[in-house]
């Protein structure tokens, strides 16, 4: 029996991360977590200017690495409550209000098994 061998190139996966086939999946993927998280997010009034779900978006970037996908939660800094409803606060009498982890939550059902 021939013995066989596997050699990778160094940096080869760079070039497999930056084709227009892994743009599109990762704009796909970003979206789908994009909108988990927006039906994760705690329900507000209906008309709120700063409302959660209107401060939730996605990016899709070219890195030297590849496509890199993020979700962006509050792009304007006057928004800044959705990550204290997410991670969690102490008022001013000292009382802690625990956390929604609603982001966690769109990571976990968007996950890939």
């Amino acid at each position: 029996m021939a013995d066989a061998g596997l050699v990778f190139e160094p940096l080869w996966h760079e070039q497999v991360f930056r084709q227009e086939q892994m743009k599109r999946l990762m704009a796909a993927t970003v979206a789908r977590l994009v909108e988990l998280a927006i039906a994760e997010a705690p329900a507000t009034k209906p008309r709120n200017w700063n409302k959660i779900k209107r401060n939730i978006t996605g990016d899709v970037t070219l890195t030297p690495a590849g496509w890199t996908g993020a979700v962006i939660v509050e792009k304007n800094k006057d928004v800044r409550h959705a990550m204290l409803q997410n991670e969690g606060w102490t008022d001013k009498k000292n009382r802690r209000h625990p956390g929604r982890k609603y982001l966690k939550k769109a990571l976990e059902k968007g996950r890939i098994a």
